[in-house]
């Protein structure tokens, strides 16, 4: 993808930069287990275009993180959550 491309991207969806804007860079060294990490409620999927409304949630998540706990609690047997799990938490 272009740069112009992705500066149009962009430009055509302000709030995503201004999201984008919330999340703190931290240094290399300050890498913590996904359990671990503290997201601003602004982009932790709270507020998500596809997260349902607490009545037809069916995954009973309020946040991305809880949505991927859950799915995998239901979906994957424990030699699949550790793979996804060590996966995940690769450099």
């Amino acid at each position: 993808m272009e740069g112009r491309a992705i500066e149009a991207f962009f430009a055509a969806w302000p709030a995503l930069t201004d999201k984008a804007a919330l999340v703190v860079a931290s240094q290399r060294g300050d890498i913590v287990p996904w359990e671990s990490l503290n997201l601003p409620h602004e982009v932790d999927g709270s507020q998500g275009t596809f997260r349902a409304l607490a009545a037809s949630d069916t995954l009973d998540a309020a946040n991305d993180y809880g949505a991927v706990q859950t799915w995998l609690a239901l979906h994957g047997s424990p030699a699949t959550q550790r793979t996804y799990r060590n996966l995940r938490d690769r450099d």
